[in-house]
């Protein structure tokens, strides 16, 4: 099994100035407060209320991808949201980002939410095959 490296990977002033326009985008876009904490291969992008704060989206410190959260400290890899770069394709208001349609952002995120539906089946046990009555 491969070791873990502890290594916090080196960003570039490029991708800062990227995440700052980001959550200064979902602060004008949605009229909410977003703080934002520095990880060693993700930073977190949080949600502030009066109740507290809530992980909203994990930004990749590598790609600059954009992605939602199943907790704190887990990413959902299904749930991807474009990059740094393409922040202006996605309409970030409600509870989930929407493509934009007619570009290149709402095609990717189509052929994804297809491969996605194309995995799920019926879940649980075959139901058993009655009798008729008669």
């Amino acid at each position: 099994m491969a070791k873990k490296s502890n290594e916090v990977i080196a960003v570039t002033p490029e991708y800062t100035t990227h995440l700052n326009a980001f959550v200064d985008h979902l602060r004008t876009a949605t009229g909410e407060t977003y703080a934002m904490t520095a990880g060693r291969k993700f930073d977190k992008v949080f949600r502030l209320s009066e109740s507290g704060k809530k992980c909203a989206f994990m930004v990749e410190r590598s790609t600059g991808s954009i992605y939602g959260t199943k907790s704190w400290v887990m990413i959902n890899h299904r749930r991807a949201f474009g990059t740094l770069g393409t922040i202006a394709d996605w309409t970030w208001t409600g509870k989930r980002p929407i493509p934009n349609p007619g570009t290149p952002s709402a095609d990717a995120h189509a052929v994804r939410e297809a491969a996605i539906a194309s995995k799920y089946g019926p879940r649980g046990r075959p139901r058993k095959a009655l009798a008729p009555s008669s």
